[in-house]
């Protein structure tokens, strides 16, 4: 899906600047104004998948690199669900740097904590060695739970029982 993205965004972009383009240099007005009309859209739609996408739209609770810097975990959430409901999470496992958003993992799970806010005592993430995290989940309405990230050519989260 990623790729697919990386293909057609720029491709619809640039068909629109060319219509744009040669409504202005044909001076026609009326080619120029659709095309400067979808520009526009497509600048918005572009905006709207990229904060979807990349998640954007959750604020990050924590964050950890490993111990060599070359990777990273972001754990995000939205706010709880009305009344005591549980909080979304994101979980964003990639390399540690500006291309790691092309080749990561993202779990999605939820926290039972009783409606409140989740804050740094929900998390904790350890590092076992420079490729392998054990991530723990804690909600006050819920069992911890356990989850493993393995970091390679493919990223991994897995759901870990503890006995």
């Amino acid at each position: 899906m990623e790729n697919l993205l990386l293909v057609i965004i720029p491709i619809i972009l640039l068909v629109s600047i060319v219509a744009l383009t040669i409504g202005l240099i044909l001076k026609k007005k009326r080619l120029w104004i659709i095309s400067l009309i979808f520009l526009l859209c497509d600048l918005f739609v572009i905006a709207c998948l990229f904060a979807v996408f990349f998640g954007y739209i959750y604020s990050t609770h924590t964050f950890s690199l490993s111990p060599d810097k070359e990777y990273k975990i972001i754990i995000k959430g939205d706010e709880p669900k009305w009344a005591f409901g549980s909080e979304d999470i994101m979980i964003y496992a990639r390399k540690n740097s500006i291309f790691g958003v092309f080749n990561q993992k993202v779990y999605k799970t939820e926290i039972s904590n009783d409606g409140k806010s989740l804050n740094e005592s929900n998390f904790s993430i350890d590092w076992i060695d420079k490729n392998n995290a054990l991530i723990v989940l804690r909600g006050e309405e819920q069992n911890d739970e356990y989850l493993s990230v393995t970091f390679g050519k493919n990223i991994k989260i897995e759901q870990k029982k503890l006995k």
